[in-house]
C-alpha cells in the first residue's frame, strides 16, 4: 500500500513521526508532502536533498505566496502541482491523507480531480475553530472536501457533531459522512515508564499540575482561580504551570501578561518548557491532579501522558479527549469557566481516587503508536476496497 500524507504540521508534532515511522515498520510506503514557507525550511534545518527525498517531499513558499495560498488555496495547489511535474515525482499512490481538511485537504481534493486517487481527511482544532470561523467565504469550497472524501479522521470525538453543524446545520448522531475518531498516539517513553496507582498521601495538601503551552486558548487563569484560596476540609490545593512559550507577536504578549498576573499568586509555581521526559515523568508522579480545560483542544496528548502515571485528570467538557472514556472513569470533564463545576469534579475524584488511578493506567496502553497505526491501516484498507470495487 503506497500512501501520500499532505502533512503541514509534519515538523511540529512528534507524534507525526511516530505515526509514519510505525506505517512504515508494518509494511507502508508512504511519502509526506510538506509545503512550507521558506523561513520555516530554515528554521527546522531541513537538508537540501530532502526536497527529492521518496519520503519527504518539500516544496518552499514564498511569505507572500503562503499568504495568498491560505486565503485562496487553489492557487497555490496549481504552483504544488507544476512544482511535483517538475521534479518528476511520480504521483502513483494507492490513497492520499490529509492532515488537515481546508490546508492539506484542499490539496488532496485537487490532486484526486485530477487522476482520481481516494483521499481521507484529518479534521483539527484550525478547521473548526479558525477557518470556518473566519474564512466563511470558504464554506462551500470546504463542503466539498468533505464530501469528496472517502473517510474523516479526528483525535477529537466531539468534531464530528461540531463539522456537521458548521458545514450542514446537522449536530445529530447521523452524521452526513464517514468519520471515525483516533487519537494522536502516546510517545513510547511512556509506555515503557509505565506508573503504578497512586493513593492521596497527604490529604491535607494536594498537588495539581498543568502542562501546555501558555496561551490565551489554554485558559491558565482558571485554574489558578480553582485552586488559589480554595481549602475543602482542610484540604488545600497548590498549583504548578509546566509550560512553553508560544513564539510569535500575540504569544510573547500573552506570556508578559501571564507573568504579572503570577505576582498576585504567590502559591502557584510556573517553570519553563521541560523537555526532558525523565523530569516530567517525575513532575507526573507527584501530582494528585492533572488540570487542563482549554477553550479549543484537538486531542492533548499531555492527558495521556498524565493518566500514564496514574494522575486523574479534568479535561474540557465537548474538547480534546472528552467522548473516549465514560464519565468517572480516568477523571471528569468540566465545562469551560465554570469554577464550582470544576470543583465539584475535584471532589467526585478524591471520594474514588485509587480506582480511578489504576483506570488511568490501563486505558493509557490504548494509546501507543502500534494501536493508533492498526486502526489507520484499517481503515485505509476500506477505502482503497471501496475505491477498486
Amino acid at each position: 500500500m503506497k500512501v501520500l500524507h499532505i502533512c503541514n504540521d509534519y515538523f511540529g508534532g512528534e507524534f507525526y513521526s511516530q505515526i509514519f515511522e510505525e506505517m512504515k515498520r508494518t509494511g507502508i510506503k508512504n511519502a509526506i508532502l510538506v509545503f512550507a514557507r521558506k523561513d520555516q525550511i530554515k528554521l527546522h534545518k531541513i537538508e537540501v536533498s530532502l526536497k527529492n527525498s521518496t519520503d519527504l517531499i518539500v516544496v518552499p513558499l514564498n511569505f507572500s505566496f503562503s499568504v495568498l495560498g491560505r486565503l485562496f488555496p487553489t492557487i497555490r495547489n496549481v504552483y504544488i502541482w507544476r512544482v511535483l511535474k517538475k521534479r518528476a515525482i511520480k504521483i502513483d499512490f494507492d490513497l492520499i491523507h490529509a492532515h488537515t481538511v481546508y490546508s492539506n485537504g484542499s490539496l488532496a481534493y485537487f490532486i484526486h480531480n485530477r487522476i482520481n486517487i481516494p483521499y481521507v481527511v484529518s479534521v483539527r482544532n484550525t478547521d473548526i475553530n479558525s477557518v470556518l470561523k473566519y474564512f466563511v467565504y470558504q464554506k462551500e469550497f470546504v463542503k466539498k472536501i468533505i464530501t469528496g472524501s472517502s473517510k474523516i479522521f479526528s483525535p477529537a470525538p466531539s468534531y464530528s457533531s461540531k463539522l456537521n453543524m458548521k458545514l450542514f446545520g446537522n449536530s445529530s448522531e447521523n452524521s452526513l459522512f464517514s468519520f471515525d475518531a483516533i487519537p494522536n498516539p502516546l510517545n513510547e517513553f511512556w509506555i515503557l515508564n509505565i506508573g503504578s496507582p497512586k493513593r492521596i498521601t497527604n490529604k491535607s495538601h494536594l498537588n495539581v499540575l498543568f502542562v501546555g503551552e501558555i496561551a490565551e486558548n489554554k485558559n491558565i487563569p482558571f485554574i489558578i482561580k480553582t485552586f488559589s484560596n480554595w481549602t475543602y476540609r482542610n484540604i488545600k490545593f497548590s498549583v504548578r504551570i509546566i509550560g512553553k512559550l508560544k513564539q510569535s507577536r500575540k504569544g510573547l504578549e500573552y506570556y508578559e501578561s501571564f507573568r504579572k498576573m503570577l505576582h498576585g499568586y504567590p502559591d502557584v509555581e510556573f517553570i519553563r518548557d521541560v523537555s526532558d521526559k525523565m523530569i516530567m515523568k517525575e513532575y507526573y508522579r507527584s501530582a494528585d491532579l492533572f488540570f487542563m480545560v482549554s477553550k479549543h483542544e484537538t486531542f492533548g496528548l499531555v492527558y495521556i501522558e498524565a493518566m500514564s502515571q496514574g494522575t486523574p485528570v479534568l479535561y474540557t467538557k465537548g474538547e480534546g479527549i472528552d467522548g473516549y472514556f465514560s464519565e468517572s472513569e480516568i477523571g471528569y470533564p468540566v465545562e469551560y469557566n465554570n469554577i464550582n463545576s470544576a470543583r465539584e469534579k475535584v471532589l467526585l475524584i478524591l471520594n474514588n481516587y485509587t480506582m480511578i488511578s489504576e483506570n488511568c493506567i490501563s486505558r493509557a496502553k490504548e494509546f501507543s503508536k502500534e494501536q493508533v497505526v492498526k486502526r489507520h491501516i484499517i481503515n485505509y484498507r476500506k477505502c482503497i476496497k471501496r475505491t477498486i470495487q
